[in-house]
């Protein structure tokens, strides 16, 4: 599609999301648990991939017509700096995740606003944002594991386990969950 259409933001933004998601692939997974990303060898990133989604990033940015994929790749991208440099820029991720959610609002956009909040202003702040995040009808795991993170920083061992039981129950891939269940024994 970015060949197809090398003028259209969006089209870019969108390239440059799945760039750098489809470049970590071999890192994300080790003995079937999730690997998150500032934990991820680096040396399994396919380094040609994030450059090849760095430029198309750029040249979204250079047509002006900022969208929802520009953002979220936006976001990607820091946290790939970061591990890369060492120091993750918090303080970005959080203007480009208020920038998301103002765009864009969705629940998954709010949780990961809470959790930028809890790194740049500390984890009570972190979990004042997710307990201001409209309740849904439907449970969200994203805001369980964020919420479980959150109280575990916080050495609410009781409320965490909890909420990493309710993640643990609400997720699918068994990668995640496996991770979950780490987390959740590593408290």
């Amino acid at each position: 599609m970015a060949e197809l259409l090398p003028h259209e933001a969006e089209v870019l933004g969108a390239a440059a999301l799945i760039g750098f998601a489809h470049a970590r692939r071999k890192a994300r997974v080790a003995d079937g648990v999730l690997v998150p990303l500032p934990e991820q060898d680096v040396q399994l990133w396919d380094h040609t991939q994030i450059a090849a989604a760095n430029e198309q990033l750029g040249r979204a940015f250079k047509l002006r017509s900022l969208g929802r994929f520009q953002i979220e790749a936006a976001i990607q991208q820091a946290h790939i700096n970061g591990v890369l440099k060492g120091t993750t820029d918090w303080k970005a991720i959080l203007l480009l995740t208020e920038g998301l959610c103002k765009l864009w609002p969705t629940q998954g956009a709010e949780v990961s606003r809470a959790a930028a909040v809890a790194e740049v202003f500390g984890p009570e702040k972190g979990l004042e944002v997710l307990n201001a995040i409209p309740k849904s009808d439907v449970p969200f795991q994203p805001t369980e594991a964020t919420r479980a993170h959150i109280l575990a920083q916080l050495k609410q061992t009781a409320a965490a386990r909890e909420s990493y039981d309710r993640a643990i129950n609400l997720t699918l891939e068994p990668a995640v969950r496996n991770w979950l269940i780490k987390k959740r024994s590593d408290l």
